[in-house]
This record gives C-alpha cells, sequence and structure tokens, in this order.
C-alpha cells in the first residue's frame, strides 16, 4: 500500500503532529508500506534557514514545498508584495502538489495538520485520485471565513476523518 503523508511541518521540527507523522511513518515502513511525507519548507523552531527540499529521513522521502513565511523571513524586502507572491506561489505549489501525487500514486492522502497545505490538497483532491483521510490534532481556528469553509468542505470530502 502506498500512502502519503501532508503535514505543514515535519522533522527536524519537533511538535505533538510532527512526533505522529514519524512514529506512523516508522511503523508503517515496518508493515512494507510505501511511505512519503509532504510539508513545506518552513521551520517553527531556531534551525537554518536552508532545508533540502527533498530528503530521505530514516528511509521515509520527504518533500518541502515552498512556504510563504519561509521567503518572507528570507527576504524580508518582499513583504510589501506579500499578496502578489501570494497569487504567484499558491498555484505553484499545488502543481507541485497534483504533480508530486500523480506521480506517486498513493492509495491514501492523509492530512494530519488543517494549514494551507491541508486546503490545496482538497483542491487537488478533485483532479487527483486517492482516498482523503483527515486527522485532526487539536482545535482548527481560522480567522478567515473563506478558510473556515474550505475546512468545512475538506471535512465533507474526505473518506475518513
Amino acid at each position: 500500500m502506498n500512502l502519503t503523508f501532508v503535514t505543514d511541518t515535519y522533522l527536524p521540527s519537533s511538535g505533538g503532529v510532527e512526533l505522529v507523522v514519524y512514529g506512523l511513518s516508522k511503523q508503517l515502513l515496518k508493515k512494507e508500506y510505501r511511505v512519503n511525507i509532504i510539508t513545506q519548507n518552513y521551520l517553527f523552531k531556531k534551525y537554518p534557514f536552508h532545508i533540502k527540499y527533498h530528503e530521505v529521513i530514516e528511509g521515509v522521502p520527504v518533500i518541502r514545498l515552498p512556504s510563504l513565511k519561509y521567503i518572507l523571513k528570507k527576504f524580508p524586502i518582499l513583504i510589501p508584495l506579500n499578496f502578489i507572491i501570494n497569487i504567484l506561489l499558491i498555484p505553484y505549489i499545488i502543481y507541485r502538489l497534483c504533480s508530486f501525487i500523480k506521480r506517486t500514486q498513493p492509495d491514501i492522502v492523509n492530512i494530519q495538520h488543517h494549514g494551507n497545505l491541508a486546503l490545496y490538497t482538497l483542491f487537488v483532491s478533485y483532479f487527483c485520485k486517492f482516498k482523503l483521510v483527515v486527522s485532526l490534532h487539536g482545535t482548527p481556528f481560522y480567522t478567515s471565513s473563506i478558510k473556515s469553509l474550505l475546512f468545512r468542505k475538506l471535512l465533507k470530502k474526505a473518506d475518513f476523518v
């Protein structure tokens, strides 16, 4: 079986979601599942700016997609262009996510965090065939009514929650 985890952060960041995905990945590898992790290239702790876009952590391929937070932190001069960068970056992220899912053809995509990547995965789910599983950690909090609406749509679209 081929499984892809989607989470906004992953190792070397360490928090609840990161540790859950790490633990699940290790156990699934032992059962000979194919496991991939899609995350962002932004780390919430004090780590060096440069992290690899593609790496294998203890046998699990990790693909890191661009993050607006990473770009603005690395190039603060671009902060006034936040809106324009978002307009350009979101379609690119969705394209990369869709390309990866089409190439690896996972049987299950498991969203482990209810951030931006979860919403992009919702969009991709209309173009790629896979079972969608949403795992909830904590309470989703969206200040935007659009994100809240999209999150409810994600829960309705999911095969399992």
